[in-house]
């Protein structure tokens, strides 16, 4: 049995813990508003904007995973205090008291590849985000990083998720039904990448249960997406028909590209791993949502 801390414990975090609590661990959640976990996870108050509460974290902790996300908030400011300063004020704090987990898995996302052209990318693709989500988030990794760099003998590992989504993440779902959101001009527009919240957390589990067992070094980085990169007007037309909607074409004139870029993931690192996927592409993992929606 590991003891556990996961920094960030919100949606993705508490569904990790309860996977964690299942098999036997001892599992603690650290967040803002503690109170809101499971009462299987122990909770521990922890803001992001101050080192104070870090005296409040379990020291004696053998798996460290980070799973927070900005609150709602999309400004440069919010993301560098999410995966800048934020972690890197609590990782200091925690060292200074001496804290040496042996396995520490870092959740990060696949906008720091900044690729545009469809082109498809793995765990050898370099980073390069052209923005500044994409930045302050590869920024992130490095201080986790240096973190683990600090402690003899620790397996340090990245999982760069493409979009989660499941229950109480749907954000496509709910924009179709509104019909806020357009079909490509071109009726495929770019590729997209995506995971649901379930594969996530159960990918996250396997990464820290690998290296905690593996005599062998894998992949430090690893791509969190399904085995279906999808082109977004596929997906929209397939929501739109399921919640029985017309959706409208875009504006020529606005930008063609979605915000995460035109590319085709493949998470090569979790196969080899042997990670199955309960949903290893959209048309399960909406499905699935949509049914549980309409009953």
């Amino acid at each position: 049995m590991a003891r556990v801390l996961i920094l960030g414990c919100g949606d993705l975090g508490s569904r990790l813990g309860l996977r964690l609590v299942a098999e036997g661990h001892k599992v603690f959640g650290a967040r803002r508003s503690p109170q809101r976990l499971s009462s299987e996870i122990e909770g521990v108050p922890f803001d992001l904007d101050d080192a104070a509460p870090a005296a409040s974290l379990p020291a004696d902790v053998d798996w460290l995973f980070w799973t927070g996300a900005p609150s709602g908030q999309s400004s440069e400011e919010a993301y560098r205090r999410t995966y800048v300063e934020g972690p890197r004020l609590a990782l200091d704090a925690y060292a200074d008291r001496g804290a040496r987990p042996s396995v520490i898995v870092w959740s990060s996302s696949t906008s720091v590849y900044g690729i545009t052209d469809g082109s498809t990318v793995d765990e050898r693709t370099p980073a390069n985000p052209p923005g500044f989500r994409g930045q302050a988030v590869l920024q992130g990794e490095r201080v986790a990083e240096q973190f683990a760099r600090g402690i003899a003998g620790s397996r340090f590992h990245v999982v760069r998720f493409g979009g989660l989504y499941g229950e109480g993440r749907e954000y496509l779902i709910n924009a179709v039904r509104r019909g806020s959101v357009a079909l490509p001009q071109d009726g495929d527009g770019p590729w997209s990448n995506r995971m649901h919240i379930e594969d996530a957390a159960a990918a996250l589990q396997v990464v820290a249960e690998a290296a905690s067992t593996r005599s062998q070094d894998f992949s430090k980085v690893l791509l969190g997406v399904d085995e279906s990169a999808t082109r977004r007007g596929e997906v929209l037309r397939f929501l739109a028909d399921r919640l029985g909607v017309t959706l409208g074409t875009e504006d020529p004139a606005a930008p063609q590209a979605a915000r995460g870029g035109d590319k085709r993931c493949v998470a090569r690192g979790l196969r080899e791993l042997g990670f199955r996927w309960r949903y290893p592409s959209y048309r399960e993992g909406y499905g699935v949502l949509l049914d549980s929606l309409d009953e």
